[in-house]
């Protein structure tokens, strides 16, 4: 069965199969737990860091490969750390406009958005617009799905991303204007320009060589591989619960089509991958921090039940 590419139907078939072969009995009172894996160190290749925006092939996560004799366990992975954006030029679907990130005592700035978008009263017509009032200040906002989350509150585009590895999803803060995928414009009227922000910004697509292709290759099939392990211990995770496991198992059938539209506009994808290659890693993570808060809300619940048992037995006595 290949990652990500069965039918929704499909998939319960084979969560409610799995769930069932993988069963574990867990004693009543005892905690919950999965077989694991310690992190190893940070791998030794970093992504590049130049303005000129040309990306490292691999990805910088810190991760435990699955042994072959151990197949299914989950992978522990590290976010990518905030420190990959640095002087790097990110292109909007790597293909026009401009962030660029430097670092600072505080973590990192926004020293340039330069986005590019259409003429509100011309439409058809395209624009650019360099925001001003640089550097603009990146406040750390928590996790998402495993990944850094930061929010940029400008007062004409308010706007938060997640850090890839080289790479962030950026989502406009104004429902209004966002979809499912995060898609959204920034309106300047006193320009007469909406800008385009929302949805991958990463290298330009025409800076990456066919040096890279083969890095970027085995990135994604890692990620793929860490996705599966995880994907399999949260059906785990889930046992005895089928509404928990219809809900994994169908999040997992759409992820496929989820990659797709979100980078099937990034510059040359079908050339070197690089936009699924980290929305996969992105997925990779994803499913470890729910397979977390699965154990975690499991074990609560043992831990009460348990507490009501013994609440019974004082009161026997």
């Amino acid at each position: 069965m290949s990652y990500g590419t069965v039918s929704p139907g499909k998939f319960l078939a084979f969560a409610a199969l799995f769930a069932a072969a993988t069963a574990m009995a867990t004693p009543a009172g005892a905690q919950f737990q999965l077989p694991g894996a310690k992190f190893r160190q940070p791998s030794a290749q970093q992504p590049a860091q130049h303005g000129g925006g040309a990306p490292s092939s691999g990805s910088s996560s810190s991760r435990v490969a699955n042994s072959p004799a151990n197949p299914g366990k989950p992978v522990k992975l590290r976010p990518p750390s905030e420190d990959t954006l640095a002087d790097l030029q990110l292109r909007h679907n790597g293909r026009r406009g401009m962030l660029l990130f430097k670092k600072s005592p505080g973590g990192l700035a926004l020293t340039t958005i330069v986005l590019d978008g259409d003429v509100i009263s011309t439409p058809g017509k395209t624009c650019r617009i360099e925001v001003p009032g640089g550097p603009h200040t990146v406040r750390f906002d928590g996790f998402s799905n495993g990944l850094r989350k930061y929010a940029v509150d400008l007062a004409q585009c308010p706007f938060s991303f997640t850090v890839l590895d080289g790479a962030l999803i950026a989502t406009y803060n104004k429902s209004s204007v966002s979809t499912a995928l995060g898609r959204g414009t920034c309106t300047f009227k006193e320009k007469d320009c909406r800008g385009y922000l929302a949805g991958v910004w990463g290298p330009s697509g025409r800076s990456f060589t066919k040096n890279t292709y083969r890095g970027i290759e085995k990135a994604r099939g890692r990620s793929e591989r860490d996705a599966r392990a995880n994907f399999r211990a949260l059906l785990r995770a889930n046992q005895g619960d089928k509404k928990g496991i219809r809900a994994v198992a169908a999040d997992q059938a759409g992820f496929s089509a989820r990659r797709e539209e979100r980078c099937r506009d990034y510059l040359r994808e079908h050339i070197h991958g690089f936009c699924a290659s980290r929305v996969t890693e992105a997925r990779a993570i994803g499913l470890g921090a729910k397979l977390n808060e699965t154990i975690t809300a499991k074990n609560k619940e043992i831990a009460a039940k348990r507490a009501e048992r013994d609440a019974k037995r004082q009161r026997r006595r």
